[in-house]
């Protein structure tokens, strides 16, 4: 026994410099000292598993509605856009019709009161479908040429993707046309002075 002392007292200084001497005492003793080592592997082994973050947060959000140029004559009227981004919310001044094809490409340079921009926060926070960020960018419904429309566009790390909505509904698939109303809510809000 007196080697693993030795042994006991090289490999842990601090914890052995009080090792019993006899027989019975130094099996308590060691039996002690391998569950309190088993005690604290297992806690330095045992890590909380921490759940990622299952929401990628969006960087900023376009949204909007536009009616076709065939059907209206006045851009100003016919064609609102904004971005809304932690630092405020923007309409955009270009008023261009989106294209389904591509990223809508505004200058958003009117900043809207911060009392617009938080209630279309709330509007859209925890309310975006992960059905439709599933999706790929593109056309939902049949847009038609004498109705409005709408544009979302969603920018994140991991997402940046765009759609153009049947401003009729008629051919949204329903479970994204309670999303379709919070779309038209938040234009509508952005818009009204």
């Amino acid at each position: 026994m007196g080697n693993l002392q030795g042994r006991l007292l090289q490999v842990f200084p601090v914890f052995f410099t009080h090792i019993p001497d006899n027989n019975f005492t130094m099996n308590r003793f060691l039996k002690s000292v391998f569950i309190l080592c088993m005690i604290i592997f297992q806690a330095s082994s045992c890590k909380v598993k921490e759940e990622p973050d299952a929401i990628d947060h969006p960087e900023y959000l376009v949204f909007g509605f536009y009616q076709s140029p065939s059907n209206c004559f006045n851009s100003e009227l016919c064609i609102e856009l904004y971005k809304i981004e932690p630092l405020g919310l923007f309409e955009d001044v270009n008023d261009n019709n989106p294209d389904a094809n591509s990223f809508y490409s505004g200058n958003f340079q009117r900043e809207l009161s911060s009392a617009k921009y938080n209630n279309i926060h709330d509007m859209f926070k925890d309310n975006i479908p992960a059905d439709l960020l599933n999706m790929q960018s593109g056309t939902i419904g049949t847009t038609q040429t004498w109705s409005s429309n709408f544009y979302f566009e969603y920018k994140s790390e991991k997402i940046h993707k765009h759609w153009i909505f049947d401003g009729t509904q008629q051919s949204v698939p329903s479970n994204l046309i309670p999303f379709m109303n919070i779309l038209s809510n938040a234009s509508f809000t952005a818009g009204t002075n």
